[in-house]
């Protein structure tokens, strides 16, 4: 004390001293807590009154509930106070006193040292890495001599007044053939007719087919088109495939090739009718050819990602 030091405290003083300072914390809240109900009580009796008799239940309740449980809370307190005091003097004692085996560590190198050095295989010898070798120009493939594209279909006269127009204003194609189809609510009868009465399968929704069995229906579409001034007006074969019809059973070359030929002549009477009444301004028809269904870059299988629905071939 003469040189200034100042004294550690024992670990139970320190906790003793923590006590006494939350209890008296608590203390000192607790008085004011009660210092200022007491204020509004002298303010307000009424209210005071008022909320003590709200309060009454509630405390009665609680004091009730408290006297019940007393039994119980007794020996709980008890269980616990020894449970610390076993913890204090005895479980902590033997924690800090318990230290580890160093058998194991200390035994671990004695086993790798072991092994002799005459039963490891002998090192492998060094090898100068081989110089690489040049490629002569006999061992490369030749290079490919690339020529302009020539289409191999000659142009005719349609490609200059093609061109013409073009060049003086913006060509105009027809709308879309399906959804014009759709408005006319067709039947099954309507895609059979006197052709197919006897189907293996249903023909409703095959449009392409209309060229055939309501050709009139078709016609009326493309003239449509030609008089809201559409300058191209497409053949109705998005789906004339072979791939496409096979969905209704007319996969063979004689349907499929009736179905392209019907509806190419078909558009081209349209577009020629209009022609020969406004030669100023010529209508063009042109071939139309879908995606199909099917695709040769995507699996349809999950299984198997090279299988493919079709061929190239097909």
């Amino acid at each position: 004390a003469r040189s200034g030091a100042r004294r550690t405290p024992a670990p139970g003083e320190a906790r003793s001293h923590a006590a006494r300072a939350v209890m008296s914390t608590l203390s000192a809240s607790g008085a004011k807590v009660v210092a200022q109900l007491m204020r509004l009580a002298k303010a307000n009796p009424a209210l005071a009154v008022g909320s003590l008799a709200l309060l009454w239940p509630a405390l009665s309740v609680a004091s009730v509930s408290f006297v019940l449980l007393l039994p119980l809370l007794i020996p709980a307190s008890v269980i616990a106070l020894a449970g610390i005091v076993f913890y204090k003097y005895v479980g902590a004692g033997n924690a800090h006193t318990a230290t580890p085996a160093p058998e194991a560590k200390e035994q671990a190198p004695a086993a790798t040292a072991a092994a002799s050095s005459d039963d490891l295989p002998p090192a492998p010898k060094e090898q100068a890495p081989a110089a690489p070798t040049a490629a002569s120009s006999e061992d490369l493939p030749p290079v490919p001599v690339y020529k302009q594209w020539v289409d191999p279909i000659p142009e005719n006269e349609t490609f200059d007044q093609l061109r013409k127009i073009m060049d003086e204003r913006i060509i105009v194609i027809d709308g879309a053939m399906g959804t014009s189809v759709q408005k006319y609510k067709l039947e099954e009868e309507d895609y059979c007719g006197t052709l197919y009465p006897d189907h293996s399968v249903d023909l409703k929704g095959n449009n392409d087919l209309l060229v055939l069995t309501r050709p009139d229906v078709i016609e009326e579409i493309h003239n449509n088109f030609l008089e809201a001034g559409a300058d191209i007006i497409e053949t109705n074969t998005f789906n004339g495939t072979f791939i496409s019809q096979g969905d209704y059973n007319m996969d063979t070359y004689d349907e499929v090739f009736a179905i392209n030929k019907g509806a190419a002549e078909l558009a081209k009477k349209c577009t020629t009718a209009w022609t020969q009444k406004d030669p100023s301004r010529p209508r063009f028809t042109a071939g139309a050819i879908g995606p199909t269904n099917k695709t040769l870059s995507v699996s349809p299988s999950v299984e198997n990602p090279a299988f493919r629905g079709c061929t190239w071939d097909e």
